[in-house]
């Protein structure tokens, strides 16, 4: 696959380079052009479904370029790929793809949970922890710390809405209310704000 650059400006050639490319791939003894991979990951999480159909509309004139010249070329059996989860609703109906890739949809996180929908998944995604020690009556320590749920992308929710804060590599700590009966050894679900690094830090 040749990678382009529909706008997010991190990898591959630009929209007119692609053919040209491909060309030079077909040519070549020991590869295959199988299509083109047109990625915009900066789109996913724009908050307003309005506003991604129309940033996916200028990724949709660039992929079309692509097509085009892909045609133009002599170039008939290849793959257009792209999309993601946030702009699945346009990338679909924007009618350049052969084929969209959503990927978190089959898990959600906080940040997919925070942006208009046109397609509602529903969260799936928990990271279970315990309470390790209550050092006071206003807070706990936990044990998931940035090694159990990635923080880049902001703190988990915590069952119970209970605050989460950092407390390093292996610990959480949450700021508890008056009157929190939470004991040690207690189970708690945490909802992770990012998925893709959290479920990198866990075999299950």
């Amino acid at each position: 696959y040749v990678e382009v650059d529909v706008g997010q400006r991190r990898c591959g050639v630009s929209p007119s380079e692609a053919a040209p490319l491909a060309l030079q791939i077909s040519r070549l003894k020991n590869l295959r052009f199988a299509g083109c991979h047109c990625y915009h990951g900066l789109l996913q999480h724009v908050p307003s479904k309005a506003e991604r159909r129309e940033a996916v509309a200028d990724v949709a004139d660039a992929v079309r370029e692509v097509r085009n010249a892909l045609s133009a070329a002599g170039l008939a059996e290849f793959v257009i790929t792209g999309g993601g989860t946030g702009t699945l609703a346009a990338d679909r109906d924007s009618g350049v793809f052969d084929e969209v890739q959503p990927g978190s949809f089959c898990v959600m996180d906080l940040q997919y949970g925070s942006i208009e929908h046109e397609i509602v998944f529903e969260r799936a995604l928990e990271v279970l922890t315990t309470v390790l020690s209550r050092p006071a009556p206003n807070r706990c320590v936990v044990d998931a710390g940035s090694k159990a749920v990635d923080l880049v992308a902001g703190p988990p929710d915590v069952e119970g809405n209970r605050p989460y804060r950092s407390g390093g590599d292996e610990h959480g700590i949450l700021d508890l209310e008056a009157g929190d009966d939470l004991a040690v050894g207690a189970k708690l679900r945490l909802y992770p704000s990012h998925c893709d690094p959290c479920v990198n830090l866990h075999d299950h």
